[in-house]
């Protein structure tokens, strides 16, 4: 909608203002068939002006010439190459867009150098001027346009580094409570477990109460459970890790965990 809109809205106004031109220009070339499809080719480019800037600009600038070389009157046709210059340059193209104001200026240039009296020089004084201006609104807009693209993809690093950061912390944390876990509580389990195993022994041998016996051998039993599940827990908290280690049964150095779960 966009595209009918800004074609139709290009075309109302060049065709309605090249046909009033005639009334002050008399001496004009009249409006032929010739001079429409000069119009008709550059309104009708204008179209594709955001797809291809580059090539709308060729197209519309060669029609302006042509229009301008043939004589046809003077009105507001040059809008065309100028909306496509304005946009290649906003849209990174400065290179084409540069050019084709070189262009625009050069053709009535040489245009003024055929008849160099004063109220043509003062035509191509004002034409480079408009020119040159819709180029560096053109390269106003492209700098806001960077500027912002910038500061969005600044932005959105910044949120990905707070995530990767947020999610580092957390690893982290998951890590710390993993190796306490298993430094304290799965020592003291296992001291535990050692501690009734020793104790259903004396007790044993004591001749002591069937009950005492029994009591000792649900701790031993307790023990060994919990240190299975606290060894899953452990997996759990060190899943995040690029090779996570293997919680070990026992380790060297501590004494009550060499009768580990039994």
């Amino acid at each position: 909608m966009g595209r009918i809109a800004l074609v139709g809205t290009v075309g109302v106004i060049v065709a309605g203002a090249s046909v009033l031109a005639y009334a002050n220009q008399p001496q004009a070339r009249p409006l032929d068939p010739v001079g429409w499809v000069l119009l008709l080719a550059g309104v009708v480019a204008l179209g594709w002006v955001r797809e291809r800037p580059a090539v709308v600009l060729v197209v519309t600038a060669l029609a302006a010439t042509l229009y301008f070389a043939l004589g046809y009157a003077y009105s507001v046709w040059p809008a065309m190459p100028l909306i496509a210059m304005y946009t290649s340059i906003t849209q990174g193209r400065r290179d084409w867009g540069w050019a084709g104001a070189a262009f625009l200026v050069a053709v009535p240039a040489a245009g003024v150098a055929l008849e160099p009296d004063g109220d043509n020089i003062v035509a191509l004084v004002i034409w480079t001027l408009v020119v040159f201006t819709v180029a560096q609104l053109g390269e106003a807009s492209r700098a806001r346009r960077a500027y912002t693209a910038e500061v969005e993809r600044r932005a959105a690093e910044a949120e990905r580094t707070r995530e990767e950061e947020a999610r580092r912390r957390a690893q982290e944390e998951r890590l710390r409570i993993a190796r306490e876990l298993h430094d304290v509580t799965s020592h003291t389990v296992s001291l535990i477990a050692l501690q009734a195993a020793v104790a259903a022994e004396a007790v044993e041998r004591a001749g002591g109460p069937e009950e005492a016996r029994a009591a000792l051998q649900v701790i031993r039993t307790a023990s060994r459970e919990a240190l299975g599940e606290m060894k899953s827990i452990l997996a759990v908290l060190r899943s995040g890790d690029a090779a996570p280690d293997r919680v070990p049964d026992d380790r060297p150095g501590r004494p009550g965990e060499r009768d580990g779960p039994g």
